[in-house]
């Protein structure tokens, strides 16, 4: 009786469990025929009765309740169908503790790729992000091997054999792009990896790119486009090309233009005439992972067919160069050579030197930066050599040597403002020991200068200063040579279709004038650069120019205004037109003149 116990009370669950989950009465009638034959019926009629009441109020009342036991008893016996997670995904879940819902973030990377909560190929790094689990069951690799068994979860433990990665599609990356010209660029090229792909091996430098190239940092912030991202889009039809040259980028260009003034010397009592200008520019930067080379060179000149002598050229030479000695120390070093012809209104050009003084100017410096804290220290040495030639004697005695030593203290952070005190010392030292009126015009050299650098980019960038500049001339018949000195280098971005560049200076020039020492300009000038178009730019500019003499009485106030307008046909070439007005007003009124110049031309770069 024990053993027949034992026997119909398990005869009974497993009956139990099949009426439960059926649902037609054909299959509850199957059920009954099963329990017979399996000796039910000696338990007796009244449990037999009482199961069949239990399955016909489940059945009526709760049908979800036996689909749910369904998925329960199958998951016990072999892999999650997919009920149980379509269950999961619309949220009808079930009370029992096998089936409790995952936290979210498994629920999240299932639905990203992953399978039974293991991360997803893009969370893991381990394959690529494009391709399906090679552990699902419902998919087979690409390379035509059966199914893996994903009930085997000791199978990844045992076998180190890396898994064979399906194919990926050639259309797979095209589709993933958002743009056309990232769809352009989405070539279909495997995935580098060291597993077998067609029975060979690809490594990552034998493959192609895929998708979009790295843009800039400051592009991945609103508002923060510098001035050189203005219309970088629209403009891409516009903008020169450039010629890679191993590690430098070189843009060069020539300017042709021709047309007329009224005035051709530039001075009182010029002539008009007709003029031609070429203006050739070239600009070189070094692309290296560490250390900078900059290469500036400007160039014009301008010829009148009519009178040669008031032919003027200038020339301007700039090499800039860093080297990163450590995380905390730079070297800076410059050379500088320019070229210009002096002005024949200038009190300088005696008589007889009218035809032209060419003016020229070498420089060579070298600083060393070095951050300590919260402070910068500077130290450096500059040479500026200063000659003229085509001139007379008296000319020629202003040519000079300058060795200046420089300490800077600023502030090393990161603020958008950081100031800064610099020191300055040295001997201006003339070729001859005394000129051809027996003046000693050697000097000693002493400046002191307080500014700030200015980094609120991209609207305003650059560095001021001010301070006080003394020179102590050997000669006891000469006065010595100071006065205040300011010098400013901004660049103001009000918005992405204007610059405005903003720039002063102080210039201590010797002189050879009878009982004078030398003469203090300061100069100042605005640009703006308007587009109007993506293809059509206006440039506006504005200087002034006041030049004092010490130990003569002379003063001059030089003003200068031009407009001009560039409409680029394409990258190529484009088409200037330039309007110039110059004036010069001074306590010699024979030294007063005016001058109206117009020019047009075309503008080739690469």
């Amino acid at each position: 009786m024990k053993r027949a116990g034992r026997k119909g009370l398990l005869t009974k669950t497993v009956y139990g469990l099949v009426m439960f989950c059926c649902r037609s009465d054909g299959l509850v009638m199957r059920a009954h025929v099963i329990g017979a034959a399996s000796g039910v019926t000696r338990v007796g009629p009244y449990g037999f009765r009482t199961l069949d009441m239990v399955m016909w109020l489940f059945r009526r009342c709760l049908p979800d309740c036996r689909m749910l036991m369904l998925a329960v008893v199958l998951s016990a016996l072999g892999n999650a169908p997919a009920y149980a997670q379509s269950t999961q995904e619309t949220g009808r879940r079930g009370s029992t503790p096998v089936i409790a819902p995952r936290t979210l973030t498994e629920r999240r990377l299932q639905r990203q790729g992953g399978n039974d909560g293991r991360a997803s190929p893009a969370q893991t790094g381990l394959t690529p992000p494009s391709l399906p689990d090679p552990f699902d069951e419902f998919s087979a690799p690409a390379t035509g091997e059966p199914p893996v068994d994903r009930s085997d979860v000791f199978r990844d433990l045992r076998e180190a054999a890396p898994v064979p990665q399906p194919r990926r599609t050639a259309l797979e990356p095209v589709a993933n792009a958002q743009t056309a010209g990232e769809r352009t660029r989405a070539i279909a090229a495997p995935e580098a990896g060291v597993g077998p792909l067609d029975g060979r091996t690809l490594a990552a430098e034998d493959l192609a790119p895929v998708g979009p190239p790295p843009t800039d940092q400051a592009r991945s912030f609103p508002g923060r486009e510098t001035a050189t991202d203005l219309f970088e889009e629209e403009d891409g039809p516009f903008e020169p090309l450039g010629l890679r040259l191993g590690r430098f980028d070189i843009f060069s260009s020539v300017t042709l233009t021709g047309g007329y003034t009224d005035n051709t010397a530039g001075s009182s009592g010029g002539e008009s005439g007709s003029f031609y200008r070429i203006r050739p520019e070239l600009t070189a930067t070094s692309d290296w992972s560490r250390h900078q080379v900059d290469v500036t060179f400007r160039g014009d000149f301008q010829g009148f067919p009519e009178r040669s002598d008031d032919n003027e050229p200038s020339a301007e030479l700039d090499v800039d160069g860093r080297l990163d000695v450590g995380r905390a120390t730079t070297v800076d070093l410059g050379l500088t050579y320019s070229l210009a012809r002096e002005d024949q209104s200038s009190a300088n050009v005696a008589a007889g030197d009218e035809d032209g003084i060419l003016d020229q100017t070498l420089g060579a410096s070298v600083r060393v930066n070095r951050a300590a804290g919260l402070i910068g220290v500077g130290v450096g040495a500059s040479v500026d050599r200063d000659f003229f030639t085509g001139g007379s004697t008296a000319t020629e005695d202003r040519s000079n040597t300058e060795i200046l030593g420089t300490l800077r203290l600023s502030l090393a952070s990161d603020a958008v403002i950081r100031p800064f005190v610099e020191g300055s010392g040295g001997r201006r030292t003339f070729d001859g020991n005394r000129d051809t009126l027996g003046f000693d015009r050697d000097s000693t050299v002493m400046e002191l200068r307080g500014g700030a650098e200015l980094d609120i980019a991209p609207k305003l960038t650059g560095e001021a200063s001010v301070g006080y500049r003394r020179e102590d001339v050997s000669d006891s018949a000469l006065e010595d040579l100071e006065g205040i000195v300011f010098d400013a280098s901004l660049i103001w971005s009000p918005n992405r279709l204007a610059l405005l560049t903003l720039t002063g200076g102080t210039d201590f020039d010797p002189t050879t004038i009878d009982g004078a020492t030398g003469s203090i300009t300061y100069t100042a000038s605005a640009g703006l650069t308007r587009s109007l178009r993506k293809n059509l730019t206006l440039d506006a500019t504005l200087g002034l120019s006041y030049e004092r003499f010490e130990g003569f009485a002379r003063e001059d106030l030089r003003t200068n205004a031009g407009l001009g307008l560039t409409f680029d046909l394409n990258r190529y070439a484009a088409i200037t037109a330039e309007y110039s007005y110059d004036r010069l007003d001074s306590t010699d009124s024979s030294a007063d003149f005016d001058a109206n110049t117009f020019e047009l031309g075309v503008r080739l770069q690469h």
